[in-house]
């Protein structure tokens, strides 16, 4: 994700349609970036950690229990998943949540 967008709205503004509409683009991924930034947290990881090769698959195990996360990991390439887990060196709290 090199230029993060984020939409925020208050209920019944048209955000949810904006999604949608954002959606169905090819070439844009939605996140719901509470839920993962909550599934970061819950795997014991804050905003100044970083995330050892060892631990990545228990972080990824952890996101797939929420299942805003888990639709989000299944949508993802499987070549993005093999990337992370065998990234060489530890990665930031920042670029797992990427």
């Amino acid at each position: 994700m090199k230029n993060p967008i984020f939409v925020c709205g208050y209920p019944r503004s048209g955000t949810t349609l904006l999604r949608a509409l954002l959606g169905a683009h090819s070439q844009i991924t939605l996140a719901n970036g509470p839920e993962l930034l909550l599934g970061l947290h819950r795997a014991g990881y804050g905003f100044s950690d970083v995330i050892s090769p060892l631990a990545r698959r228990r972080v990824l195990d952890t996101l797939r229990e929420i299942p805003l996360c888990r639709r989000h990991l299944e949508r993802l390439d499987t070549e993005v998943i093999r990337g992370i887990l065998e990234h060489p060196v530890e990665m930031s709290f920042w670029d797992m949540y990427e």
